[in-house]
């Protein structure tokens, strides 16, 4: 389940949308479901868990910043020596993440 909430419209710290990570949907749903409807969006990530994900791309449809909520969040891939492959570019951003 993804819980969408709307603010003002404006920059990426002033997002139009924010997507909470449930248990068990990816960070990749979540950027997917952004670039559909566009806009500006805040993915929310919790530092209950490591993310398991392996490859993070963006389409472009979105401004999407995806926000760790505390120094700890952790995105990994699941079987070492996988590497993250995460496409920063001028649609996708990270903040407060660390990335194994």
């Amino acid at each position: 389940m993804v819980m969408a909430t709307k603010t003002p419209q404006g920059a990426r710290l002033n997002p139009q949308n924010t997507l909470e990570l449930s248990q068990g949907m990816s960070i990749q749903t979540a950027i997917d479901t952004a670039d559909a409807h566009g806009g500006f969006w805040v993915i929310l990530l919790y530092p209950s868990t490591t993310y398991n994900e392996g490859d993070l791309t963006t389409t472009g449809g979105a401004l999407i910043t995806i926000r760790g909520m505390d120094e700890h969040v952790m995105i990994a891939p699941a079987a070492a020596p996988t590497t993250a492959v995460i496409n920063i570019t001028e649609t996708l951003y990270l903040e407060n993440i660390t990335v194994i």
